[in-house]
């Protein structure tokens, strides 16, 4: 089950250039030096410590930040202190924390139960300390109250499921995902994966064949529909969904066809003995 448990948070995510970190990091640093600034002419506002808490959370100032929270806590009122809570359960997430996280969630969460980011950032303490199944739970939560709904947890929950050895349950519940947001490659790739690795190959295949026409045409899925039909067996089928994908990378404009991906599935289907008509 390698290819599932690989990821957490599989949805695609785009690559961040080194320069784009260091205008982020700039950018940070000079929100920091304006809250610090106001804190001069206002040093009992708990608003502002929790303002320049989180800003030092995010550059991974975990003491600093640790301490502004800690300011916010003396100086807030009981609402202030409530949400706090929330804060310092980040703060503990992000530096690594999971058990801290928690328990200050535990106690934020009763009285905010629908509280998506919280949910959210429990679910992933649960897992970080091995507790699958109270992250599966704190996912449903998190799904039942998401409104649009997001995939994220869905593809989160179900990944957990394949790891805690229920792939049925994963299967079912990407199935109704796809119900929900249609056919998003991150989800039609979940189940082939999953299907494969239990060796069931005829369902991996009926996963492709219910694409719309459109989808299943493209390089991608006709190159994974010829990896299921060798794999049962149907070298025949199999050739030619090679032979259908190389020609459908070739027709692609040059910069997507010498893509590393794509290369590489014309490198592999070369291997099967599939040729260009």
């Amino acid at each position: 089950m390698h290819r599932l448990v690989a990821a957490w948070f599989m949805l695609p995510v785009l690559a961040i250039l080194p320069a784009q970190n260091v205008s982020a990091h700039t950018g940070l640093e000079t929100q920091l030096d304006h809250v610090t600034h106001e804190i001069e002419h206002r040093p009992r506002d708990a608003s502002l410590y929790v303002r320049r808490g989180n800003l030092r959370r995010r550059l991974q100032d975990w003491q600093r930040a640790k301490e502004d929270f800690d300011l916010a806590h003396v100086l807030g009122t009981s609402d202030v202190r409530d949400e706090l809570r929330f804060h310092r359960a980040r703060l503990f997430s992000d530096a690594g924390q999971p058990d801290q996280a928690i328990d200050e969630l535990n106690s934020f969460i009763e009285r905010h139960p629908r509280h998506l980011i919280a949910l959210r950032t429990r679910a992933l303490a649960y897992e970080q300390i091995g507790s699958f199944e109270n992250a599966i739970e704190d996912l449903t939560t998190l799904i039942d109250c998401d409104e649009p709904q997001s995939p994220e947890p869905w593809l989160n929950r179900a990944r957990l499921w394949i790891q805690s050895g229920d792939t049925d349950a994963a299967v079912a519940s990407i199935d109704k995902a796809l119900n929900i947001f249609g056919p998003l490659p991150v989800f039609v790739e979940f189940l082939v994966d999953a299907e494969l690795d239990r060796e069931s190959y005829a369902a991996a295949l009926a996963v492709l064949d219910d694409l719309p026409d459109v989808l299943a045409a493209s390089p991608r899925w006709l190159w994974r529909r010829g990896d299921i039909l060798n794999r049962l067996g149907r070298s025949d089928d199999a050739s030619r969904a090679f032979i259908q994908a190389r020609q459908a990378i070739m027709r692609l404009p040059e910069r997507r066809r010498n893509a590393p991906v794509m290369r590489d599935m014309l490198e592999r289907s070369a291997a099967y003995g599939a040729i260009p008509e």
